[in-house]
């Protein structure tokens, strides 16, 4: 997507995060959960905490949720829902000027896990964010998957192409 819109690009990602509640643990909250952790210069320490203002996005895009619903116990609708706001309007507090994006990503589907993508869609429309959905039946097709059910080249490359119209459309790219 940086590559496309010819944007600057800062990722932060971490294997299993959740919004509320990490991979396979078993406590919600989790902590540190990616809220926690998304800030950090270093992701195994608090401190020194990133500069928000050091760099200023025009567009944040979420990805989350998948690992707050892959294993038992799963947060609640409003636990999930209050997270995702809270960490929505944390991100609106520090970069007010950027839009939002959020994703119901490859790796879940909103007919099995029909909380997180409700809970997503609703939080989006609190706060004036936009959705792309991407149905895992879409993206279960062979070749688009790799190791452990995460997306393969060909996956991410579907990812940036069905991705694509909706920046466009609310960025004006």
């Amino acid at each position: 997507l940086g590559r496309l819109f010819d944007a600057d690009v800062h990722i932060i990602a971490k294997s299993g995060m959740g919004m509320l509640k990490n991979y396979n643990d078993k406590v919600i909250p989790t902590h540190p959960n990616m809220p926690d952790l998304w800030n950090r210069t270093l992701c195994g320490s608090a401190e020194p905490a990133w500069p928000s203002s050091s760099w200023v996005p025009d567009l944040a895009i979420v990805n989350l949720g998948t690992n707050d619903f892959s294993t038992q116990p799963n947060p609640t609708a409003e636990q999930f829902h209050d997270g995702y706001l809270a960490f929505s309007k944390r991100l609106k507090s520090l970069f007010p000027g950027a839009k939002q994006l959020f994703m119901s990503g490859p790796m879940w589907c909103c007919h099995v896990c029909k909380t997180c993508c409700e809970t997503v869609h609703s939080v989006a429309n609190e706060v004036g964010a936009a959705v792309v959905d991407m149905p895992c039946l879409d993206y279960s097709k062979p070749g688009l998957v790799g190791c452990a059910g995460h997306p393969s080249v060909a996956g991410h490359q579907k990812m940036v192409n069905d991705t694509a119209p909706a920046i466009r459309h609310l960025m004006g790219w």
